[in-house]
């Protein structure tokens, strides 16, 4: 809770104002109470002044405690406000539960009834301040853009947004009810509890996210990070809990094909013939980077009048059947091979210079291979690349690059000797 609980009081009695103020500090130093002697009065004061909590009388000159709220409900449905009123009658305790009232307590002879109204506004304000923070998480919930839920203390789904129904395969409606353990796979929601049990322990516990599998409606594993967080009411009592979803998927797969890559990339490094390294490579494009159309184009003689293309994927041969020679200054290939300068195209068609202006390759990965040639890798789509695939191509070519550059060095050296 705040440092400080601002209240305003409400009665027409100026003396009893003074006297609960008085006694109300004494409970709990953390009251601020500003006193008014009408509901008009105290309305004003809303006007200018944030408040925590109402507390006001029933029977007054002018305007009853009732209708008093009314009027406050009409601007504020939530702020906490308790009927402190010596009128003992159920209908009157009834009218005010029925009108918004917060809590009702009868006034008493003697000084307990100060310490059972402190206790009563504690209680109200915790109550609406943590209901506010729900209601910011809720606010959240609904426009963030990323899956994201909010679980009650037994791990209940109380709130989801679309986007999280959507990873899960249900509707809205479905994935509220449903309990975390059932989407959360191996064992994640007991770690995800004992977390948050560490972070309401010790504030400075890392909030970082941490890997679980969520399965879906259809028994799909998807790999995801959640980020997750407490919800505690101002005492500090665990009130629920709120977690954002992302999914990893192209990540976990970028992983998996670096792992691979590398192990291709020691294969080439024992290569010890041009064909060997090249065969390698490209196998590797085919299996590892799934680049299933894909080829080396290498000079045909030392002039380097055309470029031909000396290893290809068995789906370049699908889409072009016999796979065409590149002559001098023909197509996106032979820029790549003059100027060493890569072409990422996100559509082929786009380049004027390209080979064959009705190819049915729209998008294209060229990386020169130095001396040696040119690696080209061709989708059926436009943008059919991204930065990923354009990086671990990028880290095979320069492989084989040098791989190349090292076979030529020692064919050299042979033929010197």
């Amino acid at each position: 809770m705040a440092d400080s609980i601002q209240i305003l009081h409400v009665d027409d009695e100026s003396s009893f104002l003074d006297l609960t103020a008085e006694f109300l500090s004494q409970e709990d130093d953390r009251f601020e109470i500003i006193t008014e002697t009408s509901p008009a009065d105290g309305l004003d004061r809303l006007d200018t002044q944030t408040f925590d909590c109402i507390v006001s009388d029933y029977q007054m000159p002018s305007t009853t405690g009732i209708e008093f709220l009314e009027t406050v409900r009409e601007s504020d449905p939530s702020l906490p406000f308790i009927l402190f009123t010596g009128e003992g009658s159920e209908a009157v305790a009834s009218d005010a539960i029925s009108a918004g009232a917060t809590d009702y307590l009868q006034k008493q002879t003697g000084t307990e009834q100060y310490r059972l109204l402190a206790n009563r506004i504690i209680n109200a304000v915790e109550s609406y301040q943590t209901q506010r923070e729900l209601e910011q998480y809720k606010l959240l919930v609904e426009t963030v853009g990323d899956p994201m839920y909010i679980l009650d203390t037994d791990g209940s789904i109380v709130l989801a947004n679309e986007a999280l129904a959507e990873m899960l395969g249900c509707d809205r409606e479905t994935a509220i009810g449903m309990h975390a353990g059932e989407f959360l796979v191996d064992g994640a929601y007991q770690r995800g509890s004992e977390r948050l049990a560490e972070i309401r322990a010790d504030p400075d516990t890392d909030w970082s996210t941490h890997e679980v599998t969520v399965t879906t409606m259809d028994g799909r594993e998807i790999p995801t990070e959640i980020n997750i967080a407490p919800v505690t009411a101002a005492d500090g009592s665990y009130e629920a809990s709120v977690g954002v979803v992302r999914d990893i998927s192209a990540r976990k797969q970028r992983e998996r094909r670096l792992e691979a890559l590398h192990t291709t990339t020691r294969e080439l490094i024992d290569a010890t013939a041009f064909e060997t390294a090249v065969d390698v490579a490209i196998r590797a494009a085919e299996d590892v980077l799934e680049m299933d159309v894909a080829g080396l184009y290498a000079p045909e003689t030392a002039a380097a009048d055309r470029l031909v293309p000396v290893a290809t994927t068995t789906g370049i041969e699908e889409v072009f059947g016999e796979v065409p020679a590149i002559e001098r200054d023909e197509g996106l290939v032979w820029r790549v091979y003059t100027t060493g300068d890569p072409i990422f195209a996100a559509d082929v068609r786009e380049y004027p210079d390209a080979y064959n202006e009705e190819t049915p390759i729209r998008s294209e990965l060229l990386v020169p291979v130095g001396d040696h040639g040119v690696f080209v890798a061709g989708a059926t789509t436009t943008d059919g690349f991204d930065t990923t695939d354009e990086e671990l191509a990028h880290i095979l070519v320069t492989t084989l690059t040098r791989v190349l550059d090292d076979l030529d060095r020692e064919t050299t050296a042979i033929d010197t000797d």
